[in-house]
């Protein structure tokens, strides 16, 4: 069975430009206005070669990611959103990219160290694990100082990079280099993780 090729009329290719922005609302009309000649992809391909489509986002910068590392834990999202704009030539990034981009890189809102569920994800280790490792002193960790009760687990662990990386290079035995998350584990051996 040979692919199926699909030529649009002047007609059609008048009515996508009219009507195409890149929303799914848009692209909706145009498949009601056309009928069910075109597939939805062929309709966004068209209009990608029209110059009709947004263009992707540009990827995120060094000085974006360093900025989000010193700004992101004491300030709001539309803080962080208007200050990425600010150093990035205007490029506005979505909350949902941001937090993303926080996951990826180990940030959290409450502090610039990690938690017991991060070192879990970084070092491919349950918790059972991380806590005989500060049991048998060779990991520093702190409790955060929260009024959690024994019922909710207890007041939360923080560990400071400087710390882990401390104890990865003196206990190089006790990590298993096939479970742990590649680039935060690198990031962090190599003094970009604070």
């Amino acid at each position: 069975m040979s692919a199926r090729i699909y030529f649009f009329t002047p007609e059609e290719l008048q009515i996508i430009k009219d009507h195409y922005d890149g929303s799914t609302p848009s692209l909706n009309k145009i498949m009601r206005l056309l009928g069910s000649k075109y597939p939805r992809w062929h309709i966004r391909r068209k209009a990608a070669e029209m110059g009709l489509a947004k263009p992707k986002i540009a990827n995120w910068s060094e000085v974006e990611e360093d900025w989000l590392h010193e700004n992101f834990p004491r300030k709001g999202y539309q803080a962080v959103q208007a200050g990425l704009r600010r150093i990035n030539g205007g490029i506005t990034r979505s909350p949902c990219a941001i937090l993303l981009k926080t996951k990826r890189l180990h940030i959290n809102k409450r502090s610039n160290g990690l938690t017991i569920r991060m070192m879990e994800d970084l070092l491919g280790q349950d918790h059972k694990k991380i806590y005989t490792w500060i049991e048998r002193g060779l990991l520093t960790a702190k409790r955060k100082g929260t009024a959690r009760t024994e019922i909710q687990g207890g007041d939360m662990w923080h560990f400071e990079p400087k710390k882990v990386r401390a104890f990865i290079i003196a206990n190089p035995e006790e990590v298993d280099l096939r479970k742990v998350e590649p680039v935060s584990f690198i990031h962090l051996v190599a003094g970009m993780m604070e």
